[in-house]
């Protein structure tokens, strides 16, 4: 009875959603509008996502110096990342990239972890897959193969909802 006084009087303990870049936030969802990759999709070399997404999990990774990245995970197997540079508004969004796997394996020894992340393994200037030969397109006048850039991320993922809890 007293949360109900509690509520009704503004006196909310629940703790303020931590709304990231354009208002994004654990258990949100998002739309995607693909109507333009449809209309090219037999000239796509993926599948195309679906259109509706749900946060499941997210994180911040602090770049220093103003820039932060902020990555939205959703319960399938895509996350959505927003760069900033300035801040959290809509006009200090740099790039929004939506990432799906096309594949993934798992990696069990700290050996094949370091293999996997080399930078031969991730920083070569092509790529061949899907038949077709791709050219690298960051630091792209830098000879050789680009060392991984490390990063902390912090991130946070929904807690299962249990019977009887709110």
């Amino acid at each position: 009875m007293s949360g109900f006084f509690q509520r009704l009087f503004g006196k909310d303990n629940k703790p303020a959603i931590a709304r990231g870049p354009l208002g994004l936030h654990l258990n949100s969802g998002f739309t995607l509008d693909t109507l333009a990759f449809r209309l090219l999709e037999d000239e796509l070399l993926i599948a195309l996502p679906g259109e509706e997404f749900t946060v499941a999990a997210v994180s911040h990774i602090d770049l220093g110096g103003g820039s932060q990245i902020f990555r939205y995970y959703t319960s399938g197997d895509e996350f959505l990342q927003i760069n900033t540079t300035g801040g959290e508004d809509i006009d200090d969004i740099d790039d929004i990239k939506l990432f799906v796997y096309e594949e993934s394996y798992g990696i069990s020894k700290e050996s094949h972890w370091r293999e996997a992340i080399n930078a031969k393994a991730m920083g070569a200037m092509t790529l061949n897959w899907q038949e077709k030969r791709w050219q690298r397109f960051f630091n792209s006048e830098e000879p050789g193969n680009i060392e991984p850039v490390y990063m902390l991320e912090k991130s946070r993922k929904s807690k299962p909802c249990q019977m009887g809890s709110p």
